[in-house]
């Protein structure tokens, strides 16, 4: 028996055989990815966009209107929740160390590490499912036991590599400035730590497209090779300035937040609101990655193949 459905992307009408169900295929006429639905009349799902040789339109709106409307929808609560519970774990016991006996146990940095690593792991899903055309936040599905350590682990090693790769030659090259720049500019007033300060500006600049590249399964050695993070922010400019500025007032906003270990012995009003501004980074970061997600999404044909 046949399974008769349409393409996700163009309706285009495909047909299957019955033990194709839930196997990959792809459009005759469009070459989207879908998975085969189960049943007659059943709804292929996308697996990734169409790469075409065009950037897809739509990305202001999808970045300004849609963004804007994230967190009203009510399929999103789940993540939002997700993320949230996340960044008041890190508040209250982010730095709860105890002394037991005769031996120091460091609670409190195990805790910001399973935090922070649920919090990436789940940014990393938001740039997936954007990138592959997901209006709705992804569901929670990080497993559990060693599948959930797994999970937490890899996703601060993958984020600390998406930050490091870009940045190490800026940090190299700022370090170089600074033992040379003092003979240079001796008798001058330039201050030398500027050159350093913009050096590291420039490896943080490039943050979102390495983040993006690694996220979206492309390779860590991805980034390695310049061209693929220089070539879709020159194709892209204003998209990915924006793109980056998102970013980086996110990173800004959590490294202003405090913890509750440091107003510890404030009104309970004064440690409300501190909170609440940690809530409000975490859902912040979240539009910042979408917003990544999106970049990736509407620029696909300047990323590499």
């Amino acid at each position: 028996m046949a399974i008769s459905y349409y393409c996700p992307t163009c309706q285009n009408f495909c047909s299957s055989s019955e033990e194709s169900a839930g196997n990959h295929a792809v459009c005759q006429a469009c070459d989207q990815e879908f998975i085969i639905p189960d049943e007659d009349g059943g709804q292929a799902v996308k697996v990734k966009p169409v790469r075409d040789n065009q950037p897809m339109a739509g990305f202001w709106q999808a970045a300004f209107r849609d963004s804007a409307k994230l967190l009203t929808v009510g399929g999103n609560v789940t993540g939002a929740v997700f993320v949230c519970a996340a960044m008041g774990f890190k508040f209250f016991c982010g730095h709860a160390n105890y002394q037991m006996l005769t031996f120091y146990v460091p609670l409190g940095f195990v805790i910001r590490i399973i935090s922070w690593g649920c919090i990436c792991w789940y940014l990393m899903c938001v740039i997936v499912a954007v990138y592959e055309e997901q209006d709705e936040l992804p569901d929670i599905e990080i497993g559990f036991g060693f599948e959930f350590f797994g999970n937490v682990f890899k996703s601060i090693f993958l984020f600390i590599y998406a930050f490091l790769i870009p940045i190490i030659p800026f940090l190299l090259l700022s370090k170089l400035i600074v033992i040379l720049t003092p003979k240079l500019l001796a008798g001058t007033s330039v201050d030398v730590s500027l050159f350093k300060n913009w050096f590291i500006f420039c490896g943080v600049f490039f943050f979102p497209i390495s983040v993006l590249l690694i996220t979206v399964a492309r390779g860590l050695w991805m980034v390695f090779w310049p061209m693929n993070i220089i070539r879709p922010i020159v194709k892209s400019p204003f998209a990915y300035l924006f793109t980056a500025s998102v970013v980086v007032l996110s990173a800004a906003i959590h490294m202003m937040v405090y913890n509750y270990v440091t107003i510890r012995g404030e009104s309970n009003a004064v440690i409300a609101m501190h909170l609440a501004a940690n809530f409000g980074a975490g859902l912040f970061s979240i539009v910042a990655m979408r917003i990544v997600g999106l970049f990736g999404r509407h620029f696909n044909c300047y990323l590499p193949e």
